[in-house]
């Protein structure tokens, strides 16, 4: 098969051919009938030779130009069909530069936005976002950049001249094949009847009925939080914490059994929960309507009070300047009040990893890892089955 090289190599040997007739001929002026013959052949059977060979690259190259068409046009029909998966999924699906400004969004992203898909192009994401959710967006993005891992988030948008809604997002990094970063790809999902959380209804006499849906969520999930509203936990565990403006997560609570939490009981502008257990149940409660209810108070009270106790701890043990010290002091608190009695000592009800102990004490996971480490060595620490650690009884 021929290529642009050797076709060009063969050109050039060609016209050296010619140029030698040529000066060979130009030699002598006195050439004889039968010297001129000669030439005359030599100069036919390069000529004859060459045709030949250009005829044959002719052919490749038809050939190959034909393959390429054939290519392109494969390409084009898998182009239109992607596009076509693009446009029909159901979920609004929007690739953005790493700035967030939209560079192409299928239809049910224009739907969900009310917005023409020809208009969305060049507009910043932002846009669509209240004032209030907008930082959550840039802490987010700059924790995606950070960690390189996607990011996942309840929040609300603005659509063109419509009510705010609920969605889900979820945000992923997209590189070339040289891994170079290049785009962002975004799924927008609008919270369905299903996944909308309804609060608890009050009884006539004041009450709050238990007599109410439980909502799951499982493990690493994040749970949406209204501002008018309170979570009740009824089984497992839930993080609550906050994002430093370097994308990293600071932890400020731990809510189990019986425990309230919302975004009324804070005023920190990011604030997440996260399912930290393999199941949560949780319900939801009207925050008026816990005011107005006495049981509702004497339900809620003494739990909004333990948190505050939880908060004033994990704010001293922010404030210990030793590394090892603030650790230690992480880890007795987790064994006085998130411990349970077992036949080796105490094992710890709540499973964190190095990261999030890192997170709720100012330091880094491998520091973390190098101290527990050394607790293991000293026979103070062991961990169970399900990666659960254990202080081991002194005796």
């Amino acid at each position: 098969m021929i290529n642009e090289n050797s076709f060009v190599l063969m050109l050039d040997k060609f016209q050296k051919n010619l140029e030698e007739l040529y000066k060979n001929a130009g030699r002598n002026s006195h050439t004889t009938v039968e010297e001129s013959r000669g030439l005359l052949s030599v100069a036919y059977k390069e000529l004859g030779t060459a045709s030949e060979e250009l005829q044959i690259a002719l052919e490749e190259l038809t050939v190959k130009s034909e393959e390429l068409a054939t290519t392109q046009m494969k390409l084009e029909a898998e182009r239109q069909h992607y596009k076509a998966v693009f446009e029909l999924l159901p979920d609004a699906y929007v690739i953005s530069n790493l700035e967030g400004k939209i560079l192409q969004a299928n239809q049910a992203c224009a739907t969900l936005l009310n917005v023409e898909s020809r208009f969305l192009s060049n507009k910043p994401i932002d846009i669509f976002l209240p004032p209030q959710e907008r930082q959550l967006l840039v802490t987010k993005l700059s924790q995606l950049h950070h960690s390189g891992q996607s990011q996942h988030w309840v929040t609300r948008i603005q659509p063109r001249n419509a009510e705010l809604l609920e969605i889900a997002i979820s945000v992923a990094h997209r590189y070339d094949r040289g891994g170079k970063l290049v785009a962002l790809h975004w799924i927008l999902r609008e919270q369905t009847q299903h996944q909308q959380v309804h609060c608890w209804p009050v009884k006539n006499n004041g009450s709050l009925s238990q007599e109410t849906s439980k909502y799951i969520y499982q493990q690493g999930e994040i749970i949406p939080l209204h501002p008018n509203s309170l979570w009740i936990v009824h089984q497992g565990w839930v993080k609550l914490s906050t994002l430093a403006e370097s994308g990293e997560e600071i932890l400020i609570g731990l809510v189990g059994e019986s425990m309230p939490f919302g975004s009324s009981l804070t005023s920190l502008p990011t604030y997440q929960a996260t399912a930290l257990s393999q199941k949560v149940q949780l319900s939801c409660v009207p925050l008026a309507q816990v005011v107005n209810s006495t049981e509702g108070i004497k339900m809620i009270f003494p739990q909004i009070i333990e948190r505050l106790r939880q908060t004033e701890y994990l704010l001293a043990i922010g404030g210990v300047r030793q590394v090892n010290e603030r650790v230690n002091q992480l880890l007795l608190w987790l064994k006085e009040n998130f411990s349970q009695k077992t036949a080796q000592g105490y094992r710890l009800r709540v499973r964190l990893t190095h990261q999030e102990l890192a997170n709720a004490c100012g330091t880094t996971r491998v520091t973390i890892t190098r101290l527990l480490g050394q607790l293991k060595k000293q026979g103070k620490i062991i961990y169970d089955t399900k990666h659960h650690i254990i202080f081991l009884s002194e005796n």
